[in-house]
């Protein structure tokens, strides 16, 4: 088993409960002894820097120089010194065409000011409420996605029921296709990038400007839009209870569900450790 330099884990359903904010100790205590031990540690996930901030510290990230790996995949900053080393941003022209279809579909579009930590969303309903919980980001209503919006995005969130999600997502992705990646994030959320973001991607950027090799990082992640960082990563894991995309992509499957700690089994077993 290779020496694990990187590890690179999702952060809602892999790294904290399901009130998307509390990291169980025993997750917690892994990540820090890793770092401790030597491996470099990247939140990766579908949530802005901003969102993942109040993780940073917890993590010991900023002493240990780590990595938030934001927006799916399209955003890299180091947690010392907060220099962006990565950006592939959406024009809102793209995020505007994204609206005007899935809308007619039912859905609804989110758009995110990482600088000022707010979210723009084309409806308020139990959806797009639901991710101003998640990120703790407050949640701005606007009527329609405009040129001038006065920032930058990187990712947009369609968001709708899972019976919308079930039935349309698939016809959403082949009229986007091959411009854009679109995946689920959960039943209620799909994220909206260029094509060239992923968390695979990502992963295997931010490892060769470390010089580590794709067979020296640990990947753990829980959704669909972890799966291409899963594949990328020489060594990977999905919680018991992970999306059926996860489980297949993940080279290990741990007995545990996410509420349980899967994710410290996962860096227990990797990094050789005992575990309870």
């Amino acid at each position: 088993m290779s020496q694990v330099k990187l590890i690179c884990t999702d952060i809602d359903g892999t790294l904290v409960l399901d009130d998307h904010k509390t990291i169980p100790l025993m997750n917690l205590n892994a990540l820090i002894r890793a770092q401790q031990e030597g491996a470099r540690l990247a939140l990766v996930s579908g949530r802005g820097v901003y969102s993942q901030m109040s993780f940073v510290e917890r993590l010991k990230m900023d002493v240990y120089k780590g990595f938030i790996i934001a927006f799916t995949g399209a955003k890299i900053v180091s947690t010392d010194s907060f220099e962006e080393v990565f950006s592939l941003p959406i024009s809102m022209a793209d995020a505007r065409t994204l609206h005007s279809y899935v809308s007619k579909l039912g859905f609804d579009v989110m758009v995110y000011d990482d600088e000022r930590g707010r979210i723009f969303a084309t409806s308020d309903n139990e959806y797009t409420r639901f991710d101003e919980q998640v990120t703790s980001m407050p949640l701005s209503v606007i009527g329609d996605i405009s040129d001038d919006m006065g920032f930058i995005t990187h990712k947009c969130i369609i968001a709708g029921s899972p019976e919308l999600m079930d039935r349309h997502l698939q016809r959403i992705k082949d009229r986007f296709s091959p411009e854009f990646s679109i995946t689920r994030s959960s039943a209620v959320f799909a994220e909206f990038n260029l094509a060239g973001a992923s968390k695979g991607k990502a992963l295997t950027t931010l490892a060769g400007m470390l010089g580590i090799g794709a067979d020296e990082v640990l990947a753990a992640g829980n959704g669909e839009n972890d799966a291409s960082m899963l594949q990328a990563a020489g060594m990977s894991a999905a919680p018991a209870d992970a999306m059926p995309e996860a489980i297949r992509a993940a080279k290990y499957l741990c007995n545990r569900k996410n509420v349980d700690g899967a994710l410290a089994e996962a860096v227990s077993f990797y990094m050789g450790w005992q575990y309870q």
